[in-house]
């Protein structure tokens, strides 16, 4: 490899022994001449060699530890972060105004106002409205039988049928072991219609059979839940209760009109047993009658105080809406903020037409397109710094990355995708309009190893870099590489690195087969 060092050298070596040749001759006639020439001639090599060392000793550079930053650069304008043009949605004159251009205003404060006596006048007549119907509804209430309207009436006729039934069960139970007590189809029927009554009253099966100390010491089903309702605990609907009470005194009708039947074609039964159950049939009707009359005139009351309760509600809505219809009449501003155009005047005409712009006091934002390419580098949060062409590079403005939109538009046929950045502070040297520069830090990684990408070689899907090492070194590391060249300075081998972060600088961070201090060369 010395060899190939003293080849590049060969032409000078050469061009200087002819043109020494030559001298020789000219030596005796001019002596003096001729030293001269030698030694120009001599030190132009000497120069040429030097500035070729010194030229290769400016390809090498040291593996460093240091800071990389990769960031993406764009350019936009200031935006403030709401924008708004307030315009009435029905025609009308004007009749007031109050804003002017650069006022700033507080949420809800009253800028421009439409002339709107009929929507007062009709407000008047819908408040009458809704007296009149507060009158009827409070009229009704007073009329009404109070006691009749109080729920504890009904619970107390349910907690009566539900005593009613029971006893006459009671009865029931008597007569059936009395005279029913086998499985002939008679009493199979009998048990039956016991079985059916005792459900719906408790929801229990097979209490067909079951004697009478059994089923009153149940406490479940229709009989809990009215039991419930007078201790207050009951979060059912009452009505229910009412419909569940009928269909079992219904049914207990129907069990004591069949063991009548029953008892009429059976010598053995009493007299007094026939007319115990024929009087029990007349009481459950009595109690259905009763349960029926309470439940219609509750119906019917309440029926007439929601209607009236329902009239109230609707005098209500229509004067909600008149309000609604004023308010429209009237423009506010929905922010605090400044006002940056009016266009009416007071009387004058308007019908949808925008009446006033304005801007809000918050942050200001600037509004990007990124390409495709850079996109994914960039995350909501990023950091970002600011430049504007009015203030020169020295102001800079501290921003952030606050949304990024999904979804891609076409711009000189490139992908590109929004990103809206907010300041970090307010500025009064910040105003809506300005054209940025943004250069959005997307990464950084501090106290890594780095080298200057162009040092980076490219080959099967690896990197490699050349590694100068000095032949006084003892670093062994790269004892089972080759010497791909020597140089003055020392050996070079090529040396396959891992990278991991480029910078926007040219940097590029060095993973591993480097260390801090490692002389990288280009040759």
């Amino acid at each position: 490899m010395e060899g190939l060092f003293f080849l590049d050298f060969l032409p000078i070596l050469i061009y200087n022994y002819i043109m020494l040749n030559k001298l020789k001759s000219l030596i005796k006639q001019y002596k003096k001449t001729s030293i001269l020439i030698a030694l120009i001639i001599l030190g132009g090599a000497i120069f040429f060699i030097a500035g070729r060392e010194e030229k290769t000793a400016g390809k090498i550079v040291k593996v460093q530890l240091g800071t990389i930053s990769q960031g993406v650069s764009a350019t936009g304008r200031v935006e403030p972060s709401q924008a708004v043009d307030l315009s009435f949605d029905r025609p009308g004159r004007i009749i007031f105004v109050a804003a002017k251009t650069g006022d700033k205003v507080r949420p809800g404060q009253l800028l421009i106002q439409l002339e709107s006596s009929e929507l007062f006048a009709q407000k008047q007549r819908e408040l009458a409205n809704l007296s009149a119907a507060q009158v009827r509804l409070d009229q009704i209430r007073a009329s009404a039988d109070t006691t009749d309207l109080d729920n504890s009436l009904i619970v107390s006729t349910l907690s009566g049928a539900v005593k009613t039934i029971t006893d006459m069960m009671a009865d029931f139970t008597k007569n059936q072991y009395a005279y029913f007590s086998g499985f002939t189809g008679e009493a199979n029927s009998i048990a039956d219609a016991k079985e059916s009554v005792l459900y719906s009253l408790y929801s229990q099966p097979n209490l067909g059979r079951v004697l009478t100390w059994y089923f009153l010491s149940l406490n479940s089903g229709l009989k809990r839940d009215i039991s419930d309702v007078e201790n207050g605990v009951f979060a059912g609907d009452v009505d229910t209760l009412v419909e569940r009470t009928r269909e079992a005194l219904l049914k207990t009708k129907f069990a004591l009109e069949l063991l009548n039947s029953a008892l009429s074609n059976t010598s053995e039964a009493s007299a007094t047993d026939k007319a115990i159950i024929k009087t029990a049939v007349d009481l459950v009707i009595a109690q259905l009658a009763s349960l029926t009359t309470k439940n219609k005139s509750l119906l019917s009351q309440t029926f007439d105080i929601r209607l009236a309760q329902a009239q109230l509600e609707q005098a209500r809505a229509s004067l909600a809406f008149v309000d609604a219809q004023i308010a429209k009449n009237s423009l506010r501003a929905p922010f605090a903020g400044v006002i940056t155009d009016v266009r009416v005047e007071l009387g004058e005409v308007v019908s949808g037409a925008a009446a006033v712009s304005m801007i809000s006091n918050g942050k200001y934002q600037i509004e990007v397109n990124i390409s495709e390419a850079d996109i994914t580098k960039i995350n909501v949060g990023n950091s970002a710094m600011i430049r504007f062409d009015a203030y020169g590079s020295d102001a800079n403005f501290d921003a952030e990355v606050v949304h990024i939109n999904p979804a891609a538009s076409v711009t000189n046929g490139i992908a590109v995708y929004g990103v809206t950045l907010e300041f970090a502070n307010q500025d009064s040297r910040i105003l809506p309009g300005l054209t940025a520069d943004i250069d959005i830090q997307t990464n950084k990684k501090e106290n890594v190893l780095y080298i200057p990408s162009r040092n980076i070689m490219n080959r099967d899907g690896k990197k490699y870099v050349n590694l100068l090492v000095d032949d006084k070194a003892t670093d062994n590391r790269f004892a089972n590489l080759s010497v791909i060249s020597n140089s003055k300075t020392g050996r070079i081998y090529e040396v396959e690195i891992q990278t991991g972060l480029k910078g926007s600088d040219g940097r590029i961070e060095v993973i591993s087969g480097l260390k801090e201090g490692d002389q990288i060369s280009n040759d």
